[in-house]
């Protein structure tokens, strides 16, 4: 069976050239003419491989220059994360030299502590309110809070921080941007809930999920990177494929409202605050600066609006 990058090629095709397919539909007469990045000569070394993947996870490097159309819905959000290296091989010790880190997700509220030490990025423990995976989901009832609103939920935190960490000189608490914005009655946010509890929250660095997403990436790929507690389950088996790409309309996104995706956004909020490359990586815009006009949509790939909002790996 031939293919042209993960695009399957009829047998009946001709190839003019080297990346380039040409065939007729059976079906409805359509000459198809199909073009990989490896038509180009220059295009064909392994130098140039590596510098033009740099910045693109598989989904997005299958999708832009790959010819996929296969369906991500189903399959992992972080296709790059590795037990065996990302999960401590013993329990991690936190260290009181360097200021601890809660980060937080507001709605069906969740939370993670964790530490950045230089190069490292440390997960030692999570929590997020009772329900987040239904009544019949057993398995993580110890990482769960039974309690009623954001203030008793800050409240348990804080008190846990306590027990766990109780030699911690200094904490940064992370939380969803949106914290920040006032309720429909424009009296109070999020936000003025920590600070009734003596915690003055730092904004989390971006909304767009592309670019968390991106982030916590970086860190997976650093040495030692991101390094996570054993017990920290929820987070773990989270990144092990619990936390999903699902189907919206004719795009695939990570699953936040499923027991996992909670824990996941208070990851990638703390990810994004803390940034493992210190810039961020290469932007659409960079990126579209480097295709070739015949070979792709610019205009939509450089996220202008088009009718209806464009979602998360949606080009």
């Amino acid at each position: 069976m031939a293919k042209l990058g993960e695009l399957i090629v009829p047998k009946h095709a001709d190839w003019p050239d080297e990346g380039i397919a040409l065939w007729e539909n059976p079906h409805n007469g359509f000459t198809v003419l199909a073009v990989h990045y490896s038509a180009t000569p220059e295009k064909r070394t392994s130098t140039w491989l590596a510098d033009a993947q740099r910045g693109y996870s598989e989904r997005e490097w299958a999708q832009e220059y790959e010819l996929s159309f296969n369906s991500w819905a189903g399959r992992a959000v972080y296709p790059l994360f590795d037990r065996a290296r990302h999960v401590a091989a013993g329990h991690l010790e936190y260290r009181p030299d360097y200021p601890m880190q809660r980060w937080w997700d507001i709605g069906k509220h969740a939370c993670v502590w964790a530490q950045r030490i230089d190069r490292e990025l440390r997960i030692y423990h999570s929590l997020q309110v009772a329900g987040a995976f239904g009544t019949r989901e057993k398995r993580y009832l110890k990482w769960e809070v039974d309690v009623s609103g954001l203030s008793q939920f800050i409240e348990y935190c804080v008190g846990e921080s306590d027990d766990f960490f109780p030699e911690a000189r200094a904490w940064r608490d992370i939380i969803d941007p949106s914290g920040f914005n006032s309720d429909v009655n424009h009296i109070r946010s999020s936000a003025n809930y920590f600070q009734d509890h003596n915690i003055r929250p730092i904004a989390g660095e971006t909304t767009n999920m592309d670019l968390r997403i991106a982030d916590v990436e970086d860190w997976m790929v650093m040495s030692p990177g991101l390094q996570i507690d054993p017990s920290v389950r929820v987070v773990i088996d989270g990144f092990s494929g619990g936390y999903i790409l699902k189907k919206e309309g004719a795009s695939e996104v990570p699953d936040n409202q499923s027991g996992y995706g909670h824990v996941q956004t208070c990851v990638q909020y703390g990810a994004s605050k803390n940034r493992a490359l210190h810039v961020r990586r290469n932007s659409k815009r960079e990126r579209a600066s480097r295709l070739d006009p015949a070979m792709h949509d610019t205009e939509r790939y450089l996220g202008r609006k088009r009718g209806r909002g464009e979602h998360y790996l949606s080009y």
